[in-house]
């Protein structure tokens, strides 16, 4: 297990406590075993991730188990800092975005798309419909590291909500990077994402497997 299991299990175990999911207490059980095999993998997580694992840990079982407790030198919100409105990024999404037939072959045929949209945890880099499913784009211009995994479930988690509205049927996640360490690609597949590479001269994606 990675720090970026860690994140996508949590990411899971959030989304299953505010809908009240009966996988909660799965996921809950998964990060105490987690934790046991290793501390420092929650160190990924924000004060603000734990402070929402402890409210979790209170309500499943009345503060009788202190996994969240403690002294873990806890990193900072790796996304907080993210440079969204980069020249090189913005420049590649809208290049995305008017050849749209690029994706395709992996989406089927496109009904709508869009750039920046909008959610409670920040914009997405590209957002289409396909049929009765909602894909979210996320575009890196460097190589990919296990911080993508915990930022594309957020995304997952806004649009997921949006299903009872009866808009799209399905969520999925597509990444475009021009690489990945192996902790963002094992912690991507394990959440059923397609991690695809992006080369941007000439624009083109491909399978990163």
């Amino acid at each position: 297990m990675s720090e970026s299991e860690v994140e996508a299990i949590y990411y899971l175990l959030y989304n299953s406590y505010i809908l009240q999911l009966p996988q909660l207490h799965n996921y809950y059980e998964m990060l105490k075993d987690l934790f046991a095999q290793n501390p420092d993998y929650f160190k990924v997580l924000s004060k603000k991730n734990l402070m929402w694992l402890k409210k979790i840990q209170n309500d499943i079982n009345n503060n009788t188990f202190s996994l969240f407790s403690g002294t873990l030198n806890l990193s900072e919100n790796p996304y907080e800092n993210r440079e969204k409105t980069e020249r090189k990024h913005s420049q590649l999404c809208l290049g995305l975005i008017k050849n749209k037939e690029i994706f395709e072959p992996f989406t089927g045929k496109i009904s709508s798309i869009n750039i920046e949209h909008p959610t409670v945890y920040g914009p997405i880099d590209i957002f289409i419909l396909s049929n009765e499913t909602a894909y979210i784009i996320e575009v890196k211009t460097t190589s990919a590291t296990h911080a993508i995994i915990g930022q594309v479930m957020k995304y997952w988690i806004a649009v997921s909500l949006k299903t009872n509205l009866k808009m799209f049927d399905e969520v999925k996640i597509i990444t475009l990077c021009p690489s990945y360490d192996e902790n963002a690609y094992k912690g991507l597949k394990s959440i059923q994402a397609l991690p695809l590479i992006l080369n941007d001269n000439p624009l083109r994606i491909k399978k990163a497997d």
